[in-house]
């Protein structure tokens, strides 16, 4: 019996708690990093995996439960494979089969038929998105729903009916992007990567440089190392975020350098093409977009020849000539929706200027009459005036800004006057001016919390091109209602404009304004211009023509995923390059200590931690990574899923614990078995 002497127990209590407090000694490995190697099968069963159950049984002196009748074979066979009972017709077809080919082939036959069916796939991704810790919503205070997460779900059900060899399962859920580009698919499966929480309030709503703001970042990043290291590798890596783990071999630089593998991306909605055809088209067209922004020596070359000169130049005379095609609208009527007060005034040179009180938010609904017979844009001119706050072009105090959150476009013609108004699909949209964070892409997004702003050139006067996605033809008597929301910060609104619209004369190239820092180039004649300027300007026409080539094209899908290209929404921003991560004392965002750059678990056996790459470059850190979990030598990627699965038919894995395979977790109950099944799996 035990002593209850108070000072035995405060010994054995303090020997108790510097056990668990120890760090793993230097050396000191759990069970799975052992190397993997085949075992020998026992004698006396048909199947391994039999043969190694009976072993075990005879050396427990168990006996075998007996053979179960086949209306419960069946019965058991389809919830495992499909989740679903049998139907009566499934039951009777299987005894029918029974009795002709015997119970082994009968069930074998009745197991390649569950396995085919698409409630298989379905059934097993259940399991798979519980290890990814999918949800349909971002979690924390406000639960907010992921209209576009199910592209994931969907590509697990699919990658798990088409038998995808797991490898490449694997693959594509850290890099699928980069190692696949080629592949449509690839896109839907990074959902792996943002699947867990997201804290929006604290990413978007609070300001990047506090504290709660890089907390949440912090968090992030710890979310992707655990969801990744957790499934593939069914270890506790994330406990080493403040310290070394205290008890597998895992330090607190590992687990910082796992962090710098995620550094460049977020978790945002992601554009793809689900057809082959046209994720190539705009493949290639981003590439173009991307070699003409880096100045690519072959993108230089091509404007030179002769051909390709003569044409640039034509375009940049149409440039200039530009303004001419647009035809002004007949405004009939501005009419403020919040701020009856507000007066619009028409001036000479067909422009409107508001005057009056200035609401918190408003929406201006403009009126006009067009006699163009085939319609493709409508420009929005927002002009600079002494009267308004800063010389404008917008009413907010003192500085002259505005928030225009959303464009919109309904028609109708004179001779069907009766009949309600049309909305008209916008494109895409063009500015010659607008704030890095606030692209006037924000005004076609639906997004209230997005929108074109021109900070910080106050007191200038912009201009927006809104391309149709069709055609509006008519008789020429278009009646248009322009939609202007300004549901932005408090008084921005846009103080003097004037609508105008242009038909098939120019490309939708050339609509586009020219921004404001090549103005003077474009109007300069070609002889006055250097070999630089007008590399520039011909720069600016291809990019031109690209954006336009995107922009025909069918929208793409979304998905939730991650990625480092998305609109910025508060200070939600993505990142242009990887974050740098240092180690944080004791995990505190307030403590940096020395920077680390990428690497993978250092524990492993024969299997280098260093991924060997550029360490600027996003998508080649996550590849490496990809690459280090599916290597042969990663012992822990081929024990962990083979126990999983395991799991799924059995309930239970050889290992109970699924997710960490360390010291604090269990041992295999029969790891003969478990290695033989990894082996077998991986080779």
């Amino acid at each position: 019996m035990p002593s209850s002497h108070p000072a035995i127990l405060r010994l054995a209590l303090l020997a108790f708690v510097a056990a668990i407090a120890a760090p793993a000694a230097v050396g000191d490995s759990p069970w799975s990093l052992a190397p993997l190697a085949r075992p020998a099968v026992p004698p006396g069963a048909n199947h391994p995996i039999d043969a190694f159950i009976q072993a075990r049984l005879a050396q427990e002196g168990i006996a075998p439960a007996p053979p179960a009748d086949l209306r419960s074979l069946l019965r058991r066979l389809h919830y495992d494979l499909t989740g679903l009972p049998p139907t009566i017709d499934d039951v009777e077809s299987f005894a029918a089969e029974c009795a002709a080919r015997g119970i082994d082939g009968a069930t074998g036959s009745a197991i390649e038929k569950l396995l085919a069916a698409p409630r298989h796939g379905e059934h097993v991704a259940r399991h798979w998105l519980d290890a990814a810790h999918y949800a349909d919503t971002h979690g924390n205070d406000h639960d907010h729903a992921r209209p576009n997460a199910w592209p994931y779900r969907d590509w697990v059900i699919g990658a798990f009916n088409d038998d995808k060899p797991y490898g490449r399962f694997v693959a594509e859920q850290v890099a699928g992007d980069i190692l696949f580009p080629d592949e449509p698919q690839a896109i839907p499966a990074l959902g792996f990567l943002a699947a867990g929480p997201w804290d929006d309030t604290l990413m978007v709503g609070v300001r990047e440089d506090t504290v709660d703001h890089l907390m949440s970042q912090n968090l992030d990043r710890d979310d992707y190392v655990m969801t990744v290291m957790s499934t593939f590798q069914s270890l506790t890596v994330h406990c080493a975020r403040c310290h070394d783990h205290k008890f597998d071999p895992v330090s607190q630089r590992d687990y910082h350098a796992l962090q710098a593998v995620f550094a460049g991306i977020d978790r945002a909605d992601r554009p793809y093409d689900a057809d082959p055809t046209l994720h190539a088209r705009r493949r290639t067209l981003l590439a173009r977009r991307a070699a003409i922004e880096r100045r690519d020596e072959a993108i230089l070359a091509a404007m030179q020849e002769p051909a390709e000169a003569t044409r640039l130049e034509a375009a940049l005379t149409a440039k200039q000539t530009r303004a001419a095609a647009f035809e002004p609208l007949d405004i009939l009527s501005i009419t403020s929706v919040a701020s009856p007060g507000t007066i619009h005034t028409p001036l000479p040179d067909g422009s409107w200027l508001a005057s009056g009180p200035t609401p918190e938010k408003d929406t201006l609904l403009v009126t006009a009459r067009s006699s163009l017979r085939d319609l493709r844009a409508i420009r929005l001119e927002t002009l600079a005036d002494p009267s308004l706050p800063g010389g404008g072009p917008g009413r907010y105090e003192p500085a002259g800004n505005f928030h225009l959150t959303e464009f919109s476009l309904t028609a109708r013609s004179l001779a069907t006057a009766d009949k309600p108004a049309a909305p008209v699909a916008i494109a895409r949209a063009a500015a010659d001016h607008a704030d890095s964070n606030d692209p006037v892409k924000g005004a076609l997004d639906g997004q209230a919390t997005t929108h074109w702003s021109i900070h910080p050139r106050y007191g200038e006067s912009h201009e927006a091109v809104f391309h149709l996605a069709a055609p509006l033809t008519n008789e020429g008597d278009a009646i248009l209602t322009i939609r202007l929301d300004f549901q932005g910060a408090t008084g921005h609104q846009v103080g003097r404009l004037r609508l105008s619209a242009c038909g098939p004369e120019l490309t939708p190239a050339d609509r586009d304004p020219v921004p404001q820092a090549l103005a003077a180039l474009v109007a300069k004649p070609a002889a006055e211009r250097t070999a630089a300027e007008t590399e520039t300007l011909f720069l600016d026409l291809l990019r031109g023509e690209v954006v336009s080539d995107l922009a025909s094209l069918p929208p793409p899908g979304k998905v939730y995923a991650v990625t480092n290209d998305f609109a910025p929404q508060g200070s939600f921003k993505p990142a242009k390059s990887p974050r740098p991560i240092r180690i944080l004392d004791r995990g505190e965002v307030t403590k940096p200590l020395e920077e680390v750059g990428p690497a993978a678990l250092a524990c492993l056996p024969d299997l280098p931690s260093d991924l060997f790459i550029r360490s600027d470059d996003e998508g080649a850190r996550r590849a490496a990574l990809a690459r280090f979990l599916i290597d042969d030598r990663n012992v822990l990627t081929w024990r962990s899923i083979v126990n999983r699965v395991w799991q799924w038919h059995f309930g239970r894995g050889l290992v109970e614990s699924p997710n960490d395979f360390g010291f604090m977790g269990s041992e295999p109950s029969h790891p003969e078995l478990l290695d033989w099944l990894a082996c077998w799996f991986r080779d």
